[in-house]
């Protein structure tokens, strides 16, 4: 299983950023949690400033057993 980070950095400051950890997930494949890094960069963009830059990750969950229905 993964999760989705996206990491939002001031273009001026590598050391103004502003981790981002997604609560929806986790998801099954890379195909799924990209998707939601997506969403998650379409979501800031009207929260951020247009100068900076977005970097993601999608990490492996090894302690996640399953997810309740």
């Amino acid at each position: 299983m993964l999760t989705a980070f996206v990491l939002v950095c001031a273009l001026n400051s590598a050391e103004d950023c502003i981790e981002l950890k997604d609560i929806r997930g986790p998801y099954a494949t890379k195909d799924k949690c990209y998707d939601r890094v997506q969403e998650i960069v379409a979501d800031a963009r009207g929260q951020f400033d247009n100068d900076v830059e977005y970097m993601w990750k999608c990490t492996v969950d090894t302690d996640v057993v399953s997810k309740a229905a």
